[in-house]
């Protein structure tokens, strides 16, 4: 779980927008609080390389109550390796 920061503030079309503290999260990175609810997930980048924002698209019900909120990113789950089957042949 890393630190963000603070989300600014609601924009007109409902979705979250947070000054990155430098590390920047992937696109489609669940967002959470310090209880690890999750707000939402990374909607897209903005700004500049070396002091970006991230739009948020919120999964809560009332995104104006977390304006000001300090979030956190999860990592993404581990991706599993594909095994073959045994006595399978290629051709």
């Amino acid at each position: 779980m890393r630190r963000l920061g603070r989300i600014l503030h609601l924009s007109k079309t409902g979705s979250l927008i947070l000054k990155t503290n430098g590390f920047t999260p992937k696109i489609g990175t669940a967002i959470v609080d310090y209880k690890r609810r999750e707000i939402g997930r990374v909607f897209d980048i903005i700004g500049s390389v070396s002091s970006p924002y991230l739009v948020i698209k919120p999964s809560i019900p009332r995104p104006e109550k977390v304006v000001g909120l300090e979030v956190f990113s999860l990592p993404p789950p581990p991706k599993l390796k594909k095994r073959r089957k045994k006595g399978f042949r290629r051709k």
